[in-house]
């Protein structure tokens, strides 16, 4: 009876021994057995079928995981900092950029007595532009374009004809202005003046009106806007509370070069007499507030297109 259980024991032993022994691999069918060698637990990459493309085994964990982390750029001694921007990202295929457009519209200022067609390429930008009148923005891609101006009556006659360059985020008033070959074009930028503070506008003078004239903007309460405006010249644009405002303008020769002018334009109620006699010309406007004025001085003293103001919203 102790025999019997001796010999049950022996062989509940020998089954624990065997469920801890490794298992050799069987060989192949046709093939010699495999040995496991002493890293029998290690797993084996897995083997690219024939032909086929290899097989990935699967994340393994770097030695240094911090090792290929990108850092945040510091910003310089004294600037702003650096966004580090998404990271990794790949850029792709790169793709060139649609071409750029700016904005363009026509005043005329020219004393000819003809009504304008205007071209840029092929595309008419005004028609029938007459004297004091002023075009719509058009949009016109960026590049250098012919420009045309000819008559919109009787027979076809060319003014002026050249290649101008027009820059993608511009956004301009040409004033046709006549010249001893005809006419000209003067290029204005209609982009200042966007960072005007709140509950204000903003307002400056060109002058387009003829050759050796140069002329003085004054309230009626006597302070001066601008002084000595040149042909062609364009100022640069002030600050004005909203509200009308009554001008005057007069020759620049009648004072000199001794006026200041006013940094802020604000609304006055005084009416004193002329000094001077009485001004070129005298016109009134509201201005409010968020809104860009231009007052284009157009014309002559002696013809038909006498001086005037034409102003304009930017």
């Amino acid at each position: 009876m102790e025999e019997n259980m001796n010999y049950e024991e022996e062989m509940q032993n020998e089954e624990e021994r065997r469920v801890d022994r490794p298992v050799p691999p069987i060989a192949p069918e046709g093939g010699a057995p495999v040995y496991p060698g002493p890293d029998a637990n290690i797993p084996v990459p897995p083997i690219a079928p024939e032909g086929g493309r290899p097989v990935d085994p699967g994340f393994t964990f770097p030695d240094n995981p911090w090792e290929n982390i990108p850092e945040t750029p510091i910003a310089p001694e004294g600037g702003r900092p650096v966004a580090p921007g998404p990271f990794p990202s790949f850029p792709g295929p790169i793709r060139p950029n649609r071409p750029g457009t700016c904005q363009v519209r026509f005043l005329n200022a020219a004393t000819n007595n003809l009504p304008l067609n205007i071209s840029i390429g092929n595309r008419m930008a005004a028609s029938n532009l007459r004297f004091g009148n002023i075009s719509s923005y058009e949009t016109i891609s960026d590049g250098f374009r012919p420009v045309t101006i000819v008559s919109a009556v009787g027979p076809r006659m060319v003014f002026y004809n050249q290649t101008l360059p027009f820059v993608a985020g511009e956004k301009i008033t040409m004033v046709v202005i006549d010249s001893s070959n005809g006419l000209d074009l003067v290029r204005v930028s209609d982009l200042g003046c966007q960072n005007m503070p709140r509950n204000t506008g903003c307002f400056r003078m060109a002058n387009m009106s003829y050759n050796n004239s140069a002329y003085d903007l004054m309230l009626y309460g006597g302070d001066v806007v601008f002084t000595d405006v040149r042909f062609k010249e364009v100022t640069p644009f002030k600050q004005a509370r909203p509200g009308e405002y009554e001008f005057y303008m007069t020759n620049t020769a009648r004072y000199g070069n001794v006026l200041r002018e006013i940094p802020v334009i604000i609304i006055t109620n005084a009416r004193p007499p002329f000094n001077s006699g009485e001004p070129l010309l005298s016109f009134v406007t509201t201005i409010n507030a968020g809104e860009m004025y231009t007052a284009y001085v157009i014309g002559n003293t002696w013809s038909a297109f006498n001086l005037r103001i034409v102003m304009v919203q930017n």
